[in-house]
């Protein structure tokens, strides 16, 4: 048998030209197809992408235009920067084998004596429920009872109309708030108010005493307030737990003639049961009653922001 090869010609090898041709067109249709439909898959994949890149910042800004989450990040900012320094100074303190001083300060709050005012939606919406209410459920005759109305709906006005002649509500603001009276409790009824006495640098602080060493820091932050405001006040204490902490580093000179690295002052939270203060008890020291944010402006004219938002976050 003859195993020579074939040496194709005329027709025979247009026809192989030709199929190699379509083969490579055909090749040329898939591949040019195949880059098409990637690309399509990639914008695709580029607009679920902006999509859901659009959906995540509406939802930060869907809540009346606020970003969710901004205050905690503000506060988580300042928190951690103050815990990472109050650690250093430990951390020096037991390096240079040196205490602390230990102080208490009480956070004496008279909590709100009214109720806040409403916003405006919360007023028309318990407006409009009174109102819907008041009509009741309509039952089918076939049940053989009926229920009734419900409560009858009166507005605010009408009920100060039905109040006995000569009776007048006591008002929300006070003379006190009008005036700018601070050494009074018949202020800033809505919030709570917190005690402030002037230090001996004539500047505002809670009442602060040094923790003796048979004390503990409750026993200290009652003889706190009994220093700063007499014997009358009587007080409600919920914790032993305090608060909040703050640090304070001495200079070198006072390190080494006090034998100690700074104060640690231990905030401890008391509730105003009843009484006033004794102005002729309490030194003759300055004092007010503040909400908080009061007091934290105070703390800022006097120490800064960074010292201020510690009362802001504390109150």
């Amino acid at each position: 048998m003859n195993m020579s090869p074939r040496i194709l010609g005329g027709p025979t090898l247009r026809c192989v030209v030709a199929c190699e041709s379509e083969s490579l067109s055909i090749f040329r249709r898939s591949f040019a197809s195949a880059k098409e439909d990637k690309l399509a898959l990639k914008q695709k994949r580029r607009e679920r992408y902006e999509a859901s890149q659009m959906r995540m910042q509406k939802l930060q800004t869907r809540r009346n235009d606020r970003d969710v989450g901004k205050q905690k990040s503000q506060f988580r900012e300042w928190f951690d920067k103050r815990r990472i320094f109050q650690e250093i100074m430990d951390r020096k303190a037991r390096q240079l084998n040196l205490d602390w001083t230990i102080q208490s300060a009480a956070i004496l709050e008279r909590l709100p004596v009214v109720t806040p005012d409403m916003p405006q939606w919360e007023i028309d919406y318990y407006n409009m429920k009174a109102y819907l209410e008041q009509y009741g459920k309509e039952y089918p005759d076939e049940i053989g009872f009926s229920p009734g109305k419900g409560p009858v709906y009166m507005t605010e006005e009408e009920i100060l109309e039905m109040l006995p002649e000569g009776f007048t509500p006591a008002p929300r603001v006070t003379q006190a708030d009008e005036t700018g009276n601070r050494k009074t409790l018949d202020r800033r009824l809505k919030s709570r108010v917190y005690l402030a006495v002037k230090d001996t640098d004539n500047k505002w602080i809670l009442p602060t005493a040094t923790v003796k060493e048979d004390e503990t820091l409750l026993d200290a932050t009652k003889r706190a307030v009994s220093d700063a405001s007499g014997n009358e006040l009587m007080l409600y204490c919920p914790s032993n737990c305090p608060m909040a902490v703050d640090m304070t580093m001495y200079s070198e000179e006072n390190q080494k003639k006090l034998g100690e690295y700074g104060i640690k002052t231990f905030f401890m939270r008391v509730q105003y049961d009843e009484g006033k203060v004794n102005e002729e008890d309490n030194n003759g020291g300055d004092y007010g009653w503040f909400d908080r944010d009061e007091m934290a402006e105070l703390v800022r004219e006097e120490r800064g922001e960074y010292a201020s938002k510690l009362y802001h976050y504390m109150l």
